[in-house]
């Protein structure tokens, strides 16, 4: 599913679809990835960055599963997989 909004007479922009984000204006990353060589390695360094955040936390303040979901956006699925690889 593809978003397109108008945004002036001249510029629409469609958002990443593949990452369910409608609009510039509401992404997280950093850099836009289309303007990237290798938006994949962007993505992941995105990805390694905020699961250093969520051990940190997690070491630091000893929160469960469900208050690290909480406090950074995520599934409570996705903070037992960062947990289970830290593990490894």
């Amino acid at each position: 599913m593809a978003w397109k909004t108008e945004i002036g007479p001249r510029f629409s922009e469609t958002g990443c679809p593949d990452l369910d984000i409608p609009s510039c204006l509401t992404c997280p990353l950093p850099r836009c990835r289309y303007d990237e060589d290798d938006a994949y390695a962007l993505l992941k360094g995105l990805t390694h960055e905020r699961n250093e955040a969520v051990l940190q936390v997690f070491h630091e303040e000893r929160l469960s599963a469900q208050e690290l979901a909480q406090r950074f956006n995520l599934a409570k699925r996705t903070i037992h997989r960062i947990l289970q690889e830290a593990k490894k």
